[in-house]
């Protein structure tokens, strides 16, 4: 469940993600399970209220666009 809450977030879908996130809530988590879900709920919160451009990621070693200085 909170792999897929992982991958709402990634392709930028905050509803659904949230509407996962409080399912995974809901049932048993153990200490791993539960700080992972903290930090999926921190990413959420991020997501929503960061400027466009720091919401996009690019994977690491992906090449830049445009020049470089």
């Amino acid at each position: 469940m909170l792999a897929a809450v992982q991958y709402e977030i990634d392709a930028g879908a905050a509803e659904q993600a949230h509407d996962l996130l409080a399912t995974a809530e809901s049932g048993p988590l153990d200490d791993l399970q539960r700080a992972r879900l903290e930090r999926l709920r921190a990413r959420l919160i991020f997501s929503r209220c960061a400027p466009a451009p720091a919401r996009r990621r690019e994977p690491a070693g992906a090449p830049r666009r445009g020049p470089r200085p």
